[in-house]
């Protein structure tokens, strides 16, 4: 009976420390307020910053979350909207479909603009001889957009899908990127990021696998929209 009090104790104790450690971390980061500047513009192939480093809370991935803006880019002039094939540089062969159907879904629920049937979009890209659609030329994006009427393309790079471990945790992650461009210029005018899932800190003390692939897919999916909206 005492060894059963002393083991309760132990771990009750381990879990104050780590949720103290938790909100020690939580008051430093409200210290610090991040800033996504036009000026920065696009930095990577993927177009965005790191925004916050893995912490304690999520492991084994790193919380990224930052957007650039375009500020003389009149938004409210695009009414028709391209989502082109993501590249994929996971071992998943279908996920970047997956991931570009799920994005493709959102966007048309958001009502904002008229998105291209993607049949139309492929039947566009062939006729414009671009090769690889993931990741077109500023001269491709405009032969794409203007005899066609489309106002900007979407394209994107799938950079993390499956299942991360630590230990005897494991959990699902997705890591995606995307890009708009208007096609009168073939300029970037908007990018973000967003990688959810991953192992926290309760899966680490309980076990678990953390969230299906379909709601961490959804989340990121929808971080972007925000993102997007903002």
């Amino acid at each position: 009976m005492k060894k059963n009090h002393l083991i309760t104790g132990i771990l009750l104790y381990v879990m104050l420390c780590m949720l103290a450690g938790c909100a020690q971390r939580t008051g430093a980061e409200q210290s610090i307020s991040p800033i996504a500047s036009p000026e920065h513009g696009p930095t990577s192939p993927e177009g965005v910053l790191p925004f916050a480093e893995e912490t304690g809370a999520e492991q084994g991935v790193k919380k990224e979350r930052d957007t650039y803006i375009n500020s003389e880019m009149d938004f409210g002039s695009i009414a028709t909207v391209a989502v082109l094939p993501f590249a994929n540089l996971t071992s998943e062969e279908q996920a970047a479909g997956r991931v570009r159907d799920a994005f493709t879904s959102a966007l048309l629920a958001t009502d904002a603009f008229y998105v291209l049937p993607h049949g139309e979009t492929a039947r566009i890209l062939s006729r414009a001889g671009i090769r690889d659609a993931a990741a077109p030329s500023s001269e491709e994006i405009k032969k794409f957009g203007g005899p066609n009427h489309v106002d900007a393309v979407i394209t994107g790079v799938l950079r993390e899908y499956g299942t991360v471990r630590a230990g005897n945790t494991a959990a699902n992650v997705i890591s995606l990127s995307l890009q708009m461009s208007e096609t009168q210029t073939g300029t970037v005018v908007w990018s973000a990021v967003s990688t959810k899932g991953g192992i926290n800190m309760w899966d680490r003390l309980f076990g678990g696998g953390g969230e299906p692939m379909n709601d961490v897919t959804e989340a990121a999916v929808y971080d972007l929209i925000d993102q997007l909206f903002q």
